[in-house]
Parts: structure tokens; C-alpha cells; sequence
């Protein structure tokens, strides 16, 4: 975290793995304000000696992990209010039917929205650039605690707004499939 927060990335965070994903699982995120400041970061990343060496280290035949996947994402600007940050989160992926990418997108603002007024601390819709899913859009929810998201989650169940949103997320006509459901805990 030090080593990207020197190199000036924004939002480090290290993150155990919860529901929905291997049990032991962590991951490791670090975000830029655009696309033309990532590259910029990248840049400065290559031709940093203390980064190379550990990229060596995590690709040691006797490192204590093992690289699974590698996750690149624009986060949307669909009108969502900035947020807090939050030390866990759910993250909800779509795959959109063929044509249907901004309804997909109108669904997953409904459902931020929605979240948001039940007391998640931010929401925010991304859009995954790399990989073979592509389009795949990530509904990103965050709290800041266990307790919280309880709350809210806990509302959806008499929420009349929610219980609507729900329904078109799972109709014969819904504009995009569900792919992944995970759960992530920040400690640091």
C-alpha cells in the first residue's frame, strides 16, 4: 500500500475477501482520477526500482500469494454523489443483453439510488475494461461497518422502491444477466 500510495495512486486499499468469493481471498485496488492520469501512473510504476522489485517478489516461485486476476475499470459518471468510502462493500456484476448497455446502466442508478437513501456510505457504477466479459458493468456498494450495511440490507426486505427494483432485476425482460456477487472487507 506505502509503495502505490508513494507512487501516487488514489484510494489504495487491501481487502479480505467475503461472501462470494474463495475463502482466504484477498485483493488489492488503487484507483487514478482518469484514464490519462492512470496511464501516467503506470508510467511511473515501470521506471520505479522499488516496484520492480516486487513485482519480483510476488512472482517468486516462494511468495505467500499467488496472482489470480488482474481488473481494470472506469468508474461511470452517472450522476451518483461522490460518497465516503467505506470498509466493506458489495459488488454486483452485469453482463447487458445486446443494445441494452444504458438500460443496464438506468437499472444499476436506480438501484445506487436506492441503497444510497437506505444508508450505504457510496455507490458507484463501473464499467470492467479488461478481461473476457467485456461489457460487464459492477454495481459497487460500500459501508462503513458491518453494522451499517446490515441496515440496509435489512430495509430492503420492506422497502416498496426496492422491492420494484428488484423485480425488473429479475423480469424475463431484464436488460442484462447477472454474472458475479461479492463481498469484501477492508482492515487497514
Amino acid at each position: 500500500m506505502k509503495l502505490f500510495e508513494h507512487l501516487g495512486a488514489d484510494e489504495v486499499a487491501y481487502r479480505f475477501g467475503g461472501g462470494g468469493t474463495a475463502s482466504g481471498a484477498t485483493s488489492f485496488k488503487f484507483e487514478a482520477p482518469s484514464q490519462s492520469e492512470m496511464g501516467e501512473l503506470l508510467d511511473r510504476m515501470m521506471g520505479d526500482s522499488e516496484y520492480q522489485t516486487f513485482m519480483t517478489q510476488i512472482n517468486a516461485e516462494n511468495a505467500p500469494s499467488m496472482l489470480g486476476e488482474i481488473i481494470g475499470f472506469n468508474v461511470l459518471d452517472v450522476g451518483l454523489p461522490a460518497g465516503t468510502p467505506g470498509r466493506v462493500g458489495t459488488l454486483v456484476a452485469w453482463k447487458p443483453n445486446p443494445g441494452q448497455g444504458e438500460d443496464a446502466i438506468a437499472l444499476a442508478v436506480d438501484s445506487a439510488k436506492a441503497l444510497l437513501r437506505l444508508g450505504a456510505s457510496r455507490c458507484r457504477i463501473v464499467q470492467i475494461t479488461t478481461g473476457e466479459n467485456i461489457p460487464t458493468f459492477v454495481s459497487s456498494t460500500e459501508s462503513a461497518s458491518f453494522t451499517a450495511q446490515g441496515r440496509w440490507r435489512e430495509a430492503l426486505t420492506t422497502d416498496e422502491e426496492w422491492q420494484a427494483i428488484a423485480a425488473r432485476l429479475v423480469a424475463a425482460d431484464a436488460p442484462g444477466s447477472f454474472r458475479r456477487f461479492s463481498e469484501w472487507f477492508s482492515p487497514i
